[in-house]
């Protein structure tokens, strides 16, 4: 199993790194190469949108992932060719961005010590979209965009206990690994 070196000071902020580059390579995997933005811009406005939600938790802590995507850069993202791209296709095509995302998310918090455990997607389609937080929660949103400006928004709200720490992993080698652990691609 993975010896794990000094407890992270600052859980989330880790959470938030490895959640950006989650998102990042996600989106390159489709051909749109997204970078942070710091610019934070209204997006829910400007149209169609749809979002989708999914939990991740474990005992110290839950997680909720938001991810928005305008309809026309969930079109120019699908993978297959469709004679028609529909809403219907477009609800699917989101849910399995955020369940790849969780996935994602979920895969590199394991050499920290957290292994959660991923929930199923909810999809939401409309204008003007409002979701608010628990009030107890840690709550940022965190956008993306092209070089085109084309933008997308990630949400992550965070209800941890007192008891939840991430410590700093300890690279194995792969001859090192154990018959029982796993390793997995994404």
């Amino acid at each position: 199993m993975n010896q794990n070196n000094e407890t992270i000071q600052n859980p989330r902020s880790t959470v938030v790194e490895l959640l950006s580059k989650a998102v990042i390579e996600i989106f390159s995997e489709y051909e749109l190469n997204f970078s942070s933005n710091s610019d934070t811009q209204e997006i829910l406005g400007t149209g169609n949108c749809l979002i989708a939600l999914i939990g991740l938790s474990t005992e110290s802590i839950r997680m909720s992932l938001t991810l928005l995507v305008p309809q026309p850069l969930l079109k120019i993202s699908f993978p297959m060719d469709v004679d028609e791209i529909n809403d219907k296709i477009l609800q699917d095509w989101i849910g399995e961005l955020s369940n790849h995302l969780g996935g994602r998310l979920k895969h590199n918090l394991l050499p920290y010590g957290c292994n959660l455990i991923l929930g199923l997607p909810t999809v939401i389609q409309g204008s003007g979209l409002q979701i608010d937080q628990p009030k107890n929660s840690v709550s940022s949103t965190h956008q993306f965009s092209t070089e085109k400006n084309e933008l997308i928004e990630v949400g992550l709200s965070t209800l941890q206990q007192e008891n939840f720490m991430l410590h700093t992993p300890v690279e194995k080698e792969e001859s090192e690994l154990e018959e029982d652990d796993q390793i997995l691609f994404f």
